[in-house]
């Protein structure tokens, strides 16, 4: 669907048409929208990913736990954080609604300038490996969104890592 919609909402910029794309955003909206806030850090950019991404997370799981503590004024690339935080949220929802203690900790803020991730999730699959890689273990799933992830930590010369036990 967010194709299609994208390409009708591309047609009508290029037409300069920007009060039908404010309709038919508000429309999207309206069928893609975010019943309740997990997130008010005061970051438009941060708090919409974060609510979007979660707006199910609630009634799937028995525990999520939110520390987001990054300034209002914080900039990334919005490309690059929507791909970032939605690959990794999408993730975690994922491998910790199909684990027996469905629970989520993310822990995000600045400190010098420097910006942490740290998620942790339950999960229910077996942990698979490619090439000393992990990969996805969803029935028809691609298995790129950690690749992305990679690309844009490396982009800004951070450090990925990912560890798991037998629960997290």
């Amino acid at each position: 669907d967010i194709k299609r919609h994208l390409g009708v909402i591309f047609k009508l910029l290029e037409n300069q048409e920007n009060a039908a794309v404010t309709e038919y955003l508000k429309k999207m909206e309206a069928d893609y929208g975010i019943q309740e806030e997990y997130v008010g850090t005061g970051n438009k950019e941060i708090d919409s990913i974060f609510n979007y991404m979660l707006r199910d997370a609630k009634t799937e799981l028995k525990k999520l736990d939110i520390h987001i503590r990054i300034p209002e004024n914080f900039k990334m690339d919005l490309y690059d954080i929507n791909t970032l935080l939605g690959n990794l949220l999408e993730n975690a929802v994922y491998a910790a609604k199909i684990s027996k203690d469905r629970e989520i900790s993310i822990d995000m803020y600045m400190e010098k300038m420097i910006l942490y991730i740290n998620i942790r999730n339950s999960y229910g699959n077996e942990i698979k490996y490619r090439k000393g890689r992990y990969i996805t273990t969803r029935s028809g799933g691609h298995g790129i969104g950690l690749k992305n992830v990679e690309k844009i930590v490396e982009k800004y010369n951070g450090l990925m890592k990912i560890q798991h036990d037998d629960t997290y």
